[in-house]
């Protein structure tokens, strides 16, 4: 989670969601150049600012840290 105020540059976040599987915008909008760059890229939200996007990330999110504390439990 980035909260800076300043406007990331299109590199820095090319940079930076190559080292994760999903990406969520919330208001600006996304070059086609970045979809390139990015392939590995599992989720992919935009305009999470409607409640319908906005519910469906949240269960991705759960569901994700679910898995995360089962495999915990299992060590």
């Amino acid at each position: 989670m980035r909260t800076d105020p300043n406007p990331i540059s299109l590199k820095e976040l090319i940079d930076k969601c190559k080292k994760t599987g999903a990406y969520i915008n919330v208001m600006s909008p996304v070059p086609k150049s970045f979809f390139k760059e990015v392939t590995q890229l599992k989720v992919i939200s935009t305009d999470v600012l409607s409640n319908a996007i906005a519910d469906i990330a949240f269960l991705l999110m759960l569901n994700v840290s679910r898995k995360a504390f089962l495999i915990i439990g299992e060590l």
